[in-house]
């Protein structure tokens, strides 16, 4: 997957991986989430579990690789269950989950409640890498 984005305000988002929605409702489950947050320290790029908290945070030093109000370009790449995510360019994360719980499910954006913002996505591109 490859995308843009722009955070406007104090917004927090993530493209999940793997999800299974529960119909009528704004759950979600068993997927990974990529982390997308504008502010400083608040690992976008790193992998979020839904049950499971943080499952792996950017090194400290590419906490700053962020973008804070201009397009910043995310591609992350899902193999089962290998995940790597790139920032403007740099790797931020590449983690193997020992616990998958899916490898099955679509894609989904997120903008999480809370705070004052809007997160604008564009020029997104998806591959299946299972059809290679």
């Amino acid at each position: 997957l490859a995308l843009r984005f722009q955070c406007v305000g104090d917004g927090n988002s993530g493209v999940f991986f793997h999800v299974d929605f529960k119909p009528g409702t704004a759950d979600v489950s068993q997927g990974l989430q990529v982390e997308v947050d504008c502010s400083m320290n608040k690992h976008t790029g790193g992998i979020y579990g839904d049950g499971r908290g943080w499952v792996v945070w950017p090194a400290p030093e590419n906490e700053a690789i962020v973008r804070q109000r201009d397009w910043n370009d995310l591609v992350v790449k899902v193999e089962g269950n290998r995940y790597v995510s790139r920032l403007n360019g740099v790797v931020m994360v590449d983690f193997t989950d020992p616990n998958p719980k899916s490898f099955d499910g679509p894609v989904a954006l997120q903008l999480h409640s809370g705070g004052e913002g809007n997160m604008r996505f564009k020029d997104i591109y998806i591959r299946d890498l299972s059809r290679r």
